[in-house]
């Protein structure tokens, strides 16, 4: 579990640096008044990381049952 946090954290990181890219005040770049939270890769990165968290719990979900099955599995505690 902790090697799958410290792959979220790197990905935040990565994330987060190129919507700073993304967000430079350059007079080149038409998005550069955007916040960067409304950068597109950090965007991309909440999106993922919502679709991760449902399908976590769907599987967690499905993997130890309902709360009307009781203690289908007693791995699921």
């Amino acid at each position: 579990m902790y090697f799958a946090a410290a792959r979220v954290l790197i990905a935040a990181c990565v994330c987060l640096a190129s919507g700073l890219v993304f967000t430079w005040p350059a007079r080149s770049n038409p998005d550069r008044n955007v916040p960067l939270l409304s950068a597109l890769p950090v965007r991309l990165f909440f999106w993922g990381m919502a679709g991760l968290v449902v399908l976590f719990v769907a599987t967690w979900y499905l993997r130890c049952g309902g709360p009307w099955y009781g203690t289908v599995n007693r791995d699921c505690g």
